[in-house]
C-alpha cells in the first residue's frame, strides 16, 4: 500500500465526488475545476452537521484494533485515515509543523500504518 484508506466523512464525499464525476465525465475536465466541485460538497456536508444522518460519530458505530489491541474512539470522530504516506486528498497534512517527541515523522518505507481521527469535514485539511 502506498496511498490512504479513508473511513466515515472523508470517504462519504469522495464517493459522492466519484459519483458526480461518473454521471457526467465532461464537467470534470480540469483540476482546478474538480477541487472546486470536492469543496463545494465539503460545504454542502459541513452545512448539514447536526442534521439527524449528517455525520456518524465512529466511537459509536466502529471499533477499531491496532497491533491486536483495541484502541478506544474518541467520542466525535467522523472519519479515520489509515495512511503510510505524509498526506492525503491532495495534500492534507495531518502531522502539520509540529514536533512531537513522542512519535516518529511517517515514512512510506517505515513498515507502518498511521490512523488518524478526523472530527468533520474542517478536520480534512
Amino acid at each position: 500500500m502506498n496511498n490512504y484508506l479513508g473511513i466515515g466523512v472523508e470517504a462519504e464525499i469522495a464517493l459522492k465526488f466519484h459519483l458526480a464525476r461518473e454521471e457526467n465525465p465532461e464537467k470534470f475536465n480540469s483540476r482546478l475545476h474538480n477541487k472546486g466541485v470536492y469543496l463545494k460538497m465539503s460545504i454542502g456536508k459541513m452545512m448539514q452537521r447536526g442534521s439527524s444522518d449528517s455525520s456518524r460519530d465512529l466511537s459509536k458505530v466502529m471499533v477499531l484494533e491496532v497491533d491486536k489491541e483495541r484502541v478506544k474512539i474518541p467520542s466525535g470522530v467522523e472519519g479515520i485515515i489509515i495512511l503510510n504516506i505524509k498526506s492525503w486528498m491532495a495534500g492534507c497534512d495531518g502531522w502539520g509543523a509540529e514536533k512531537d517527541d513522542k512519535f516518529k515523522a511517517p515514512a512510506m518505507n517505515d513498515g507502518l500504518l498511521e490512523v488518524i481521527g478526523v472530527q468533520g469535514v474542517m478536520h480534512l485539511g
